[in-house]
C-alpha cells in the first residue's frame, strides 16, 4: 500500500507508476481468448472480466480527466471542500475494503460488451491516463477540487490515488476470476484416476 503522506511528488509517482502497470496487464488482456475474457464466475461477481475492464477503464476516463481540470484549475472547479467521510477512508486507507456500491449507468458495460467496445474503451482511457503526466509534478500543489458523486470534493491529487485505488480494486477481481476459470479448466481436464488392477 502507498502511504498517503510524507513526500507528496514521490506519492504521485508511484501512484502513476503503478496506474501505468494496471493499463499494461489490461492491454496484455485485450487479446485473450474468449472464454478467458468472457466468462462469469457467479460466486466472485455477476460481471466478466471483459464488463470489470470495460466499467473501471471508463470510470478512469472521467477521473483523470477529473485530475487533470483540479490540475488546471479548469471546469467546474471549487477551491475549498473535502472529500467525504467514505472518501477520506478510501484515500487514507488505499482501499475500497468491504465497502459495495452500485456502478452509475454512464460507467456501467453495455449488455453483451464486445472485444471491440473494450479496446476502443481501453484506448480512450489510456490517451487520458498518458496526458496527465505533464501535470503530474504540479498535482500535489493544486488545491482546486472537483466532486466525485459519491466520495465528495477531490483535488487532483485524490483523483490520480482515487483512480489507482478503483483500478486495483477492479484488477483484484479480474484476477479472481481468471484464477477460478483457471482452476476450473485444469479439473475438467484433469485424466480420471487409473482403477488399480484387481
Amino acid at each position: 500500500m502507498v502511504p498517503y503522506s510524507s513526500n507528496p511528488t514521490l506519492i504521485m509517482s508511484d501512484e502513476y507508476s503503478m496506474l501505468r502497470g494496471f493499463y499494461d496487464a489490461v492491454e496484455a488482456l485485450l487479446d485473450a481468448p474468449q472464454h478467458v475474457l468472457f466468462s462469469i464466475h457467479e460466486t466472485i461477481s455477476g460481471w466478466s472480466p471483459a464488463e470489470h475492464l470495460y466499467h473501471i477503464l471508463q470510470s478512469n476516463s472521467k477521473s483523470l480527466k477529473a485530475a487533470r481540470l483540479a490540475a488546471l484549475n479548469r471546469g467546474p472547479t471549487v477551491q475549498e471542500g473535502a472529500p467525504n467521510d467514505i472518501g477520506a477512508r478510501i484515500l487514507e486507507e488505499g482501499s475500497f475494503g468491504d465497502l459495495e456500491a452500485e456502478a452509475r449507468s454512464s460507467v456501467r458495460p453495455p449488455q453483451g460488451v464486445s472485444r471491440a467496445d473494450l479496446r476502443a474503451t481501453y484506448e480512450k482511457s489510456r490517451e487520458q491516463f498518458e496526458a496527465l503526466y505533464e501535470h503530474l509534478h504540479t498535482l500535489p500543489e493544486a488545491d482546486a477540487r472537483v466532486s466525485h458523486p459519491a466520495f465528495g470534493l477531490l483535488c487532483a491529487s485524490e483523483w490520480l490515488r482515487f483512480t489507482r485505488i478503483h483500478s486495483d480494486h477492479h484488477q483484484d477481481i479480474v484476477q479472481q476470476i481468471l484464477n477460478a476459470a483457471r482452476s476450473q479448466r485444469a479439473s475438467t481436464s484433469a485424466p480420471a484416476p487409473q482403477q488399480a488392477a484387481a
